[in-house]
């Protein structure tokens, strides 16, 4: 004859069976890697410039027509738009690990080549005109810190978890 053994499978440092919702699969704390804040800070900072441009600025004569300034930086309705959606794609990147890395590593290439257009006076029809434009300095600004954000500073000083987000191949993963 052999016993039945009860055993209660404990998940949570409380004993309790439901799993703590700050923890990963394998235990590991949950949080945002710096690319995820960066996305996050940076897309609610545009998508804010883009509604105060629409406030400020309006939307009249859409889309090319300059016809004003918001703080220093010269601005029309499609570029606020223009802002307003890369606020909305940045915003939504920051939901996961691998898509904010990938968008700061996009926008860092689009604001690089954004700096060049606009430093060679190509970009006067979004408002930004010539050399000493401060959109072009943002622009390499932003660029900068997306690229940093995108590689090297994605993850931080530390090892954290990214499996959640990871390939089906995890092991051939290199980031």
């Amino acid at each position: 004859m052999t016993k039945a053994r009860s055993s209660v499978i404990s998940f949570g440092s409380n004993g309790s069976t439901i799993p703590d919702a700050s923890q990963g699969r394998n235990g590991a704390k949950k949080g945002w890697i710096p690319a995820q804040r960066f996305a996050m800070v940076f897309g609610i900072t545009y998508l804010a410039s883009a509604i105060a441009g629409y406030f400020m600025i309006g939307i009249k004569q859409y889309p090319l027509v300059p016809n004003g300034v918001l703080m220093i930086f010269g601005m029309n309705p499609l570029h606020i738009s223009i802002h307003f959606l890369v606020g909305l794609i940045w915003i939504a990147s920051a939901f996961s690990k691998r898509f904010s890395i990938l968008v700061n590593i996009a926008f860092g290439v689009v604001f690089g080549l954004l700096t060049v257009l606009g430093l060679m006076n190509l970009l006067s029809f979004l408002g930004v005109t010539g050399l000493a434009d401060p959109d072009n300095y943002l622009h390499l600004f932003t660029g900068t810190l997306g690229l940093f954000y995108g590689t090297v500073g994605a993850r931080g000083s530390s090892a954290l978890d990214l499996e959640e987000d990871a390939p089906i191949d995890s092991t051939s993963a290199t980031w």
